[in-house]
């Protein structure tokens, strides 16, 4: 009976994560298509590449946002426990997904922004523009501390990279502000300076994303850490033969230890703290 609560309680669990990410990945979704459609105007407008590039940015945020709910929807429909070991993976590869687009989207900015230096065009400054700019700035600030906050409640990969995105795009669009306001005075190289180095805290936030969710992705253990295990394991009486293991590098490494071989309570505690106390991984047994 106990055991039946549990597993019921486990599925509960997963469902309200994955419903509440869901709403979460909708709301950046919305918000940030919102701030594209500002931004583009603005930008088409004021014939600004900084103001353009940005908006472009917040579209690539917003389609994120809809492929990640997208994701979480039909994807992880199942209820049942190995759901949430899916769920996992399929974060760590939509993170991966996400941390390209990005990559793309700062190289393609750097090329205009290069162009663009090299035949300078006039920006027109309208002081409505920038305000509007500025508000977008402190929305993003706002998204920032609420998506942290989700992130961290719901454990989720996805919202930490939208966390981090987020707090990059309030820097970003701080320098298209900066560009605009100073476009009226007749330097028109600036919007093509702001939007080079918009590109480039782009490339290197999405470069970092990828090595970092890459990684996860390809189930980065180390070497030492899984013969230590495999060494902890035998001294349990598992073995080749009699069971096998698997590593998930998700949000956190986990150790799936799969055994017809039955531990009492104790010596399963015991097993669980001592690989963790040694590896710093968490193992789930699987009888």
């Amino acid at each position: 009976m106990i055991k039946l609560l549990k597993t019921f309680f486990a599925k509960g669990v997963i469902e309200i994560k994955r419903n509440s990410i869901i709403r979460v990945t909708v709301f950046a979704f919305l918000i940030n298509f919102v701030l594209f459609a500002l931004k583009m105007y603005i930008g088409l407008s004021a014939n600004s590449i900084s103001i353009y590039s940005d908006g472009i940015n917040n579209l690539f945020d917003s389609l994120s946002g809809i492929l990640s709910a997208l994701c979480f929807f039909f994807f992880l429909k199942s209820k049942d426990l190995s759901s949430k070991s899916r769920s996992e993976k399929t974060e760590v590869f939509l993170s991966f997904i996400l941390s390209v687009i990005v990559v793309a989207a700062g190289f393609s900015f750097l090329y205009n922004s290069a162009e663009r230096l090299m035949y300078p065009t006039p920006v027109w400054f309208v002081l409505k523009y920038l305000w509007i700019l500025i508000g977008t700035a402190v929305i993003k600030l706002f998204l920032f501390f609420f998506f942290k906050i989700k992130a961290k409640k719901l454990n989720s990969p996805t919202l930490k990279v939208i966390t981090i995105d987020s707090l990059l795009d309030f820097f970003i669009t701080t320098v298209t502000i900066i560009s605009l306001a100073v476009s009226h005075r007749g330097s028109f190289g600036i919007d093509a300076y702001c939007g080079i180095v918009i590109s480039i805290i782009i490339l290197i936030s999405g470069i970092k994303l990828s090595f970092s969710s890459g990684g996860k992705l390809l189930n980065f253990v180390k070497t030492s850490s899984r013969l230590r295990i495999e060494e902890i394991l035998f001294q349990f009486g598992f073995s080749e033969e009699n069971s096998e293991i698997e590593f998930s590098a998700g949000s956190e490494t986990k150790a799936f230890l799969k055994s017809e071989i039955k531990l009492s309570e104790d010596e399963l505690t015991s097993l669980k703290n001592k690989v963790f106390d040694e590896t710093g991984i968490k193992l789930f047994y699987i009888s």
